[in-house]
């Protein structure tokens, strides 16, 4: 139990600067306001009633990601980190374990590798 003479301080221990609270406090301002208007939007008796408030930039978000393969421009870049992403990772996995698999084969019709110590025998 904290006595008296503690010396614990909240204050020192976030160490926050006044324009980091200045800041603060302009951002659940204007979150309040927005909070507001929406209220205000949502209650009007005026309202179409569908229970959806249009937001301009949130449809331009929507409008942006729906639209973005009509403005894809095909380019050396675009195409390279296209293969560089997905085509030469696939393949390299399916190269390594084509590999993998050759030489555990080899090794077990070899008989270097025995019965009991196939990694592989209860896999189908």
């Amino acid at each position: 139990m904290a006595g008296k003479n503690s010396s614990w301080n909240p204050w020192e221990m976030f160490k926050e600067t006044p324009e980091e609270l200045q800041n603060i406090e302009k951002r659940k301002a204007i979150r309040s306001v927005a909070r507001a208007e929406w209220m205000k939007k949502k209650t009007s008796p005026y309202s179409s009633g569908s229970g959806y408030i249009f937001d301009p930039a949130l449809q331009r978000i929507v409008s942006a990601k729906m639209t973005r393969f009509q403005h894809f421009n095909v380019s050396s870049r675009t195409t390279l980190s296209g293969f560089l992403l997905y085509v030469f990772p696939i393949g390299l996995l399916c190269y390594s374990m084509d590999k993998y698999k050759t030489e555990y084969y080899r090794g077990v019709n070899s008989g270097e590798i025995t019965a009991d110590k196939q990694t592989l025998r209860f896999m189908w």
